[in-house]
């Protein structure tokens, strides 16, 4: 007797057990997206929000339909690689690298999950790909024109005629610093101008950038593509507005927050660019068969507000070139 109920008893516990083992079984994982910025959280969130925005327009719902884990580096290139490693062991369906440098890390940390990076600078001669049309590997991303920094430098010439020795802001821990470099260095030579290196790395060089800057006695800056910056543009700009510097930059960010010039890409459009990038690789694409993007699309961008709190005049062959004039 006592053996029928002990069986009927086992037979109820199996019952009301299955469901709920079958339940768990059959329970889809929902994709990981893991996403490692450059900068801090406050800076990053205006391009982050237009990710968000992109995936949501294709059925991607944190939380609800996939599921994005973030890193952020705050200014700092030297936490790249640790970031990337914790990145990885969430073992997720695709990594976005911010720019050129975080996307090294990821990639050296992994050489399978697919990597879509913001920014990809010099990326076949780093081995970050093979080639624009087929990366071959486990990256592809966006990539921006070459060349820029003369014709940033160029602007900067127009704007303040009679410039002899301009400042030149490297962060030399990211990698495309030294293309960056050597492209400016070859334009101000043809154009007969000196420029002053100051080297930084972390937000904590700033204050002491412009120290050496006033120092060198440089009467403009122009600032090479740096994540740094972009992260710490308000600190940046304010320091270079106290110091009467002005500035031309490769993002358009730094003069929104107070810079005087730009002419680059805006970088909302890239995480745009990115998320439609994730959502084929989500359906199956190899990174290997996706070409990287290409920005032609560049803006002129000038902060008159900041013009005139420097006793700039701006000439008129500039402002009928102007994309966008902030106030």
């Amino acid at each position: 007797m006592r053996r029928r109920k002990f069986i009927s008893l086992l037979a109820g516990m199996v019952v009301v057990s299955w469901p709920r083992g079958v339940k768990a079984q059959g329970a889809a994982r929902r994709p990981m997206v893991a996403v490692l910025v450059p900068g801090s959280q406050e800076s990053s969130q205006e391009y982050v929000n237009v990710f968000l925005q992109v995936l949501r327009e294709q059925g991607r719902i944190d939380g609800q339909t996939i599921d994005i884990k973030y890193r952020y580096a705050d200014g700092d290139a030297s936490r790249h690689p640790a970031l990337a490693q914790e990145l990885v062991r969430l073992n997720p369906d695709v990594i976005v690298a911010g720019s050129t440098t975080p996307a090294l890390a990821c990639k050296q940390a992994t050489a399978t999950i697919p990597i879509v990076s913001a920014v990809l600078t010099d990326a076949i001669d780093l081995g970050l790909i093979t080639s624009i049309a087929r990366p071959g590997g486990n990256v592809t991303g966006i990539m921006g024109l070459e060349g820029m920094p003369g014709k940033q430098l160029q602007l900067l010439l127009e704007m303040v005629p009679d410039l002899t020795r301009i400042g030149l802001i490297v962060t030399v821990n990211e990698k495309a610093s030294g293309m960056f470099r050597q492209n400016a260095e070859a334009a101000a030579a043809a154009m007969g101008v000196t420029l002053v290196p100051v080297e930084v790395r972390t937000p904590e060089d700033i204050e002491g950038a412009f120290q050496a800057l006033t120092q060198a006695r440089v009467k403009a800056v122009h600032v090479l593509g740096s994540q740094l910056v972009l992260s710490a543009r308000r600190e940046f700009t304010a320091r270079a507005l106290a110091a009467r510097l002005p500035t031309v930059f490769s993002t358009l960010e730094p003069v929104e927050a107070g810079g005087l010039m730009a002419y680059g890409t805006h970088f909302g459009e890239r995480w745009r660019r990115v998320a439609y990038l994730v959502e084929q690789i989500l359906k199956g694409t190899k990174p290997a068969d996706l070409p990287v993007e290409i920005l032609t699309k560049h803006e002129l961008v000038i902060n008159f507000s900041t013009a005139r709190a420097l006793g700039i005049s701006i000439p008129p062959s500039i402002i009928t070139r102007a994309d966008r004039v902030i106030e």
